[in-house]
């Protein structure tokens, strides 16, 4: 057997061979968690700002679509999607027939939203899709789809953008009609792209919601900064705040009326509700002014 000499042995160190057999101490065990536990918490709202980016680049290519949508709309009809146009062949919720049809549903219909989804008028040029109309940054608030699911009503719930209709058209001369065989009765009639004046500033599609209940709900309809009427003093749209900033930095994802899309801080008015402030809303606005003022929504 062969013996280690004294020289040898004079390089062991007892006390390096235990430091390295008894691995880490209880001190530098939970320094070394301490470390990973701010590293992940400087981490993980880095991960949530990245999701939610995520999201709004899907929102933001929805809006997009819906733009083009109305566009190969108004190829087809000569004009752009008009904000309500009465059918008198779809069934409505009392049994008889006759809806008021919209960009995205239909008013009193029955059933799913999804179905009601499929009855708007840009249906047909969104690839028979209704995915397109639901924000992934967004959703309604249970309790709100449970009420009127009880009813039986398909209220837009799955809806989550607005379209600037009201300004984008005029009422039907017939609008007001007692015979509902009449051309133009309970209709809009939608603008003609060439009418479109400033078309990179007015807006057709954003983000949107309504407050109800203390909750943002779904609005399919985004209202001016500033109450309009018609000429002959009828109320046109009153100033509500329905553009809804429900993205990273409190933006809104527009469409304009040319088509291309932006990604805008939601602007508050000046005597808006703390309410509404609190939960984002207010409305759109290019980022060349910040006036409120209907120029940037209007038409003519």
């Amino acid at each position: 057997m062969e013996r280690k000499s004294l020289k040898d042995c004079s390089s062991f160190d007892p006390v390096s061979t235990l430091a390295a057999s008894r691995g880490f101490t209880l001190i530098e065990l939970m320094i070394a968690i301490g470390i990973i536990a701010v590293l992940i918490g400087a981490l993980v709202p880095s991960l949530q700002d990245a999701r939610r980016s995520g999201r709004r680049v899907v929102c933001a290519s929805n809006v997009r679509q819906l733009g083009v949508a109305n566009h190969l709309y108004a190829t087809d009809h000569g004009r752009v999607v008009p904000y309500s146009q009465f059918d008198g062949a779809i069934a409505n919720r009392s049994g008889g027939l006759g809806v008021n049809v919209r960009w995205s549903w239909s008013d009193d219909t029955p059933g799913d939203p999804q179905l009601a989804f499929q009855n708007g008028l840009l249906y047909p040029y969104l690839g028979n899709s209704v995915d397109i109309a639901g924000c992934p940054e967004f959703e309604a608030p249970v309790d709100i789809v449970e009420f009127y699911a009880q009813f039986n009503l398909a209220y837009p719930v799955a809806v989550d953008y607005g379209y600037n209709g009201l300004l984008l058209g005029f009422r039907h001369e017939n609008f007001y009609a007692t015979n509902p065989n009449l051309t133009g009765y309970r209709s809009w009639v939608g603008y003609r792209p060439e009418e479109i004046g400033s078309s990179s500033t007015i807006a057709m599609f954003a983000d949107a919601g309504d407050l109800m209940l203390g909750r943002v709900v779904p609005n399919p309809t985004i209202s001016p900064p500033i109450g309009l009427s018609f000429p002959n003093g009828w109320l046109r749209a009153k100033p509500i705040a329905s553009a809804h900033g429900r993205h990273v930095g409190e933006t809104v994802n527009v469409t304009w009326a040319d088509g291309h899309a932006t990604s805008i801080r939601v602007r508050q008015y000046v005597n808006q509700s703390p309410e509404t402030i609190a939960k984002r809303l207010g409305y759109v606005a290019p980022d060349i002014g910040g006036e409120r003022s209907n120029k940037w929504m209007f038409v003519k």
